[in-house]
């Protein structure tokens, strides 16, 4: 529990500063953490308004995410590069998801975890935005898949939405929905054989799984509105043919939307029990052929520009005969800068070369799964120290 000191005032929120003290509810629920920096103007009389305290938590306050961004700009070279940390974070969402799917406990803020993680994603996408998707798409085998899918659709999303909302509380609501979104699927997971044919009590069970999402989180004391709204909302669609309530464009929130569209990113590019992932440039054009139908073509637009079709983690063949992986998500050449793994007669590289596409003997022929590189995973994770 959170030691509650006073009632919020003005004075303890200063514009574009860290903040002093966290922030809680009356009961105690976490809503801002120490350091968070608020940068827009109105929404310190907001927090002020809704009537919140300054406190402490007993577990002690976590860095935010300006925090863990300062720590990782001033990171000495020998340290874990964000590439490599990305395992272990999924691995500390697939820890938290657990929980949730246990009885509730007085041993665990499933609130505070979940909003530090979500804190912790931020400060690693505003240090490398580019090693966070090439890690979750390249690391996900050997990984807990449902655990992955979460991080690269809540990363995904947050890519997107912060272009479009500069709503802090917003954008943090948002990113804890889509760090819990999908929490009622582990049961397919484990319980469905190689059939994924599903039967009359199975679909019934996929097409509630947003709602029982939000029943199991709010078992665990989460009571954000906006949190449960997203986790509820995100598989609705503008035509109205989404569910659980067939909602159309104007009646889902438009972030319920977008989470929904970086969802079927991640369930796309992710592989699972009955098939491999689908490369990114063929999920983008598949996303692309259902725009202002499934989802809104503004954001696919969004999509597709943030990512472009080789986003960072790619893997592509080349002219050499060489395998490369895409470093750096590139917005301005026509073609984007690659660094070999697999030389030209497939053996695994002890350190990547760096390959100019432009040139036509390195231009890329097409994409290949991440799979057929796992004897390069040394020459791959030094591409992002």
């Amino acid at each position: 529990m959170a030691q509650l000191i006073r009632k919020l005032g003005f004075a303890d929120i200063q514009i574009h500063k860290p903040i002093d003290y966290s922030i809680f509810d009356r009961s105690g629920n976490l809503i801002l953490r120490k350091g968070f920096v608020v940068s827009m103007p109105g929404f310190a009389e907001k927090l002020v308004e809704r009537g919140y305290f300054i406190g402490v938590s007993e577990a002690g306050d976590l860095p935010s995410a300006k925090e863990i961004k300062a720590r990782s700009v001033s990171r000495p070279a020998e340290q874990t590069s964000v590439f490599i940390e990305m395992a272990s974070f999924v691995e500390a969402i697939a820890r938290i998801h657990r929980i949730i799917l246990s009885p509730p406990s007085n041993l665990a803020n499933v609130e505070e975890l979940m909003r530090s993680r979500a804190h912790q994603l931020v400060g690693f996408i505003q240090h490398d935005p580019d090693a966070v998707l090439a890690a979750l798409y390249l690391q996900q085998h050997g990984q807990d898949l449902r655990a992955n899918k979460h991080v690269l659709g809540a990363a995904v999303c947050y890519m997107l939405a912060s272009q479009i909302c500069h709503d802090d509380m917003a954008l943090d609501s948002l990113l804890c929905a889509a760090l819990t979104r999908d929490l009622a699927l582990y049961h397919f997971d484990k319980g469905l054989g190689a059939q994924k044919d599903l039967g009359e009590l199975e679909q019934l069970a996929v097409w509630e799984h947003t709602s029982t999402a939000v029943k199991l989180l709010q078992k665990h004391g989460i009571q954000d509105k906006q949190w449960l709204l997203h986790v509820y909302e995100h598989h609705e669609q503008p035509n109205g043919r989404g569910y659980p309530l067939a909602k159309t464009r104007g009646e889902a929130h438009e972030l319920s939307l977008l989470l929904g569209l970086a969802d079927a990113y991640a369930g796309m590019t992710i592989a699972n029990k009955w098939r491999p992932g689908i490369y990114p440039a063929n999920t983008l054009k598949e996303l692309y052929l259902q725009k202002d139908s499934k989802y809104l073509e503004s954001h696919i637009g969004l999509l597709i520009k943030k990512l472009t079709r080789f986003p960072a983690g790619t893997v592509v063949a080349l002219q050499s005969g060489e395998i490369g992986i895409v470093k750096n998500t590139n917005y301005t050449r026509k073609s984007p800068m690659v660094y070999s793994i697999i030389d030209e007669k497939g053996f695994p590289r002890s350190e990547p070369t760096p390959r100019d596409t432009l040139n036509a003997k390195y231009e890329i022929k097409g994409c290949i799964s991440p799979e057929r590189c796992k004897t390069a995973l040394l020459a791959i994770k030094r591409i992002w120290m």
